[in-house]
């Protein structure tokens, strides 16, 4: 599979989606009743308003899963420019989306 993603063939934009939404199965089929929205910061509460119930979960979980794909397509646009590989590819794009379906916070 990692073979495919070296070569900068718009068809690999398509299998990236697919390989979000396969990453993304297990939250899709077990989503949580209720999600909570966390902001780190204190003092960014008093700048950004957001009520509990804004977004459903399944809204909440393809929201996550397109706004990860437009980072992982500019992360690989910025990687691809620089030269940091031999040749241009997906491969930085794929790995990212690896990357992020690690960790809970990218996935809802």
């Amino acid at each position: 599979m990692v073979n495919q993603f070296r070569s900068l063939h718009p068809l690999n934009l398509l299998l990236l989606v697919a390989y979000l939404i396969f990453m993304r199965i297990a939250i899709f089929l077990n989503l949580p009743a209720e999600l909570s929205f966390e902001i780190l910061e204190p003092y960014t509460k008093l700048f950004i308003n957001i009520p509990k119930d804004a977004l459903s979960s399944e809204a909440n979980v393809f929201l996550a899963a397109l706004i990860t794909l437009l980072q992982a397509l500019i992360f690989n646009r910025i990687i691809n420019n620089h030269g940091l590989l031999a040749k241009p590819s997906y491969l930085p794009a794929l790995l990212y989306i690896t990357g992020t379906s690690l960790f809970l916070q990218f996935l809802a």
